[in-house]
């Protein structure tokens, strides 16, 4: 037993070492000479026999003007290695060969007299490239980079303060993730039009005013612009995607007009586009809008009074969850309203839906759980049609309701009268609340500014049939006279 195990262990050491053998890099070194300094390399060569993970092993001793080699020992350098001229002091200005793809992280941290940059043809930048580089102002962010540090704490140049001047080449399509990340220099920039995807953390926390979007740019990802705190206005061209916190803690920004393109908003997710930005109190939907995205005034507090198109068809999940809104009207146009919605908005007292929304957060499926309104205001009063689908979804969630008058004649929007007659179903109401109206001997109750009921079809027709008895009796009664008036 001693002996079998002895081998099993014997074994996993040869295959622990073969493994470690096959992710096993070999480092390779050779030197050449810039602006009379003998520079000491270091790289690493991929599969293609390119050098990648290039590193100055004495960057201190470099000065002027630095213009990386593309070849070394007659191989092709792709890439730049993590920290590969960190330190380095003395150069001013920096030339990327073209074959260049890929720059690691802190590559140029602390080149404290770098003042002009070439990027080249550059695809990658990680974080903290340029970090701590104060004589460095003005950049040009070539074409070809569509990947930047992302998701992390530091963007390509934070700490370059500086850095005021960022110009994006004509052709690019892509504003690369955390680029322009606490790039507190940057007040202004100009984005090309061939742009179609704004990056995650892209310009978070830099020191925006304004911001114009083209029209080609469809997807704005996850904290592009969170932590603006200069930011203003913004125009959002033709969007049609916006992440979660993609306006986030932006306090100067107090009003933004979301343009009817835009169909998809963060989701189901734990905060919205504008959470944080507490100072955001007017939103225009553009006309012609048809969906108000899932998550788009998610978290919005101070926006209490919301305008919705009549081209709207359909509201998405958490669109107007925890926001501060007190009432909202929609039109007939209206046919779903997904779940959680309007949940956690304690202001919200009064809401019209009329008869073609039938779609109701999955109220077809659990009839009896509340998944629009939860946590709701307790005087919070849909205004509907009685048998429509979401008078049947106050009735099963014992949420007040106030049947609105139709006038039959005319079908449309425009005919709904906003203080008409209407029926109070007391058995929903709350018996704590003070502002039940009072039950009348025939269960009905008319609303405060109620005006007198225009007369259903039903009614119309009950009065002609009396008169038209009245009538024919009368004619009757006189033929009759006339004809017996004689006889004694």
């Amino acid at each position: 037993m001693l002996k079998k195990i002895f081998y099993i262990l014997i074994m996993m050491f040869l295959l622990v070492g073969v493994y470690s053998n096959v992710l096993a890099t070999d480092t390779y070194t050779t030197t050449t000479t810039i602006n009379g300094v003998t520079v000491n390399w270091q790289y690493e060569l991929n599969d293609s026999n390119q050098i990648e993970n290039l590193k100055c092993i004495n960057p201190s001793d470099l000065t002027g003007n630095l213009i990386i080699p593309s070849t070394l020992d007659d191989k092709t350098v792709i890439g730049l290695k993590n920290e590969a001229f960190k330190g380095a002091i003395n150069i001013t200005s920096l030339t990327i060969p073209s074959s260049i793809k890929t720059i690691g992280y802190k590559a140029f941290e602390g080149c404290s007299n770098l003042e002009n940059v070439n990027l080249g043809q550059v695809e990658k930048l990680s974080f903290n490239v340029f970090s701590d580089c104060p004589k460095l102002t003005k950049i040009t962010i070539p074409k070809t980079l569509i990947d930047g540090p992302g998701d992390v704490n530091n963007g390509v140049f934070t700490g370059t303060t500086n850095l005021t001047s960022v110009t994006f080449e004509d052709g690019s399509t892509v504003i690369a993730a955390g680029i322009l990340k606490d790039c507190t220099g940057i007040t202004k920039v100009k984005i090309p039009n061939t742009v179609t995807k704004v990056g995650e953390r892209a310009f978070s926390n830099s020191g925006l005013t304004e911001i114009t979007l083209p029209n080609a740019i469809k997807t704005i990802e996850y904290k592009a612009f969170e932590g603006c705190s200069n930011l203003e206005n913004v125009n959002l061209g033709q969007v049609e995607k916006l992440s979660f916190n993609v306006f986030s803690d932006c306090p100067k920004l107090t009003k933004i007009t979301i343009p009817k393109t835009l169909i998809d908003g963060p989701g189901d997710v734990n905060n919205g586009v504008f959470t944080g930005t507490t100072n955001l109190t007017s939103v225009t939907f553009e006309d012609g809008s048809t969906v108000i995205a899932a998550g788009i005034l998610k978290d919005c507090t101070a926006i209490t009074n919301v305008t919705i198109p009549s081209t709207v068809t359909k509201i998405g999940c958490r669109a107007f969850e925890k926001s501060g809104i007190k009432e909202i009207v929609f039109s007939n146009s209206l046919q779903e309203i997904e779940y959680y919605a309007f949940n956690d908005c304690s202001d919200l007292t009064k809401i019209t839906i009329l008869d073609n929304c039938t779609k109701i957060g999955g109220f077809n499926i659990q009839p009896t759980q509340d998944t629009v309104f939860q946590n709701h205001n307790e005087n919070l009063t849909i205004y509907c049609y009685e048998g429509t689908k979401i008078a049947e979804y106050a009735i099963a969630n014992n949420i007040k309701y106030v049947y609105l008058t139709k006038n039959t004649d005319e079908t449309t929007d425009d005919n709904l009268k906003d203080d008409e007659e209407t029926k109070l179903n007391n058995s929903n109401i709350n018996n704590n609340s003070n502002n039940t109206n009072a039950e009348t001997s025939n269960n009905k109750t008319d609303d405060t500014t109620a005006k007198l009921p225009i007369p259903q079809t039903g009614e119309k027709t009950a009065i002609f049939i009396v008169i038209a008895i009245v009538l024919i009796s009368g004619v009757f009664s006189y033929f009759k006279f006339y004809k017996y008036k004689d006889i004694k």
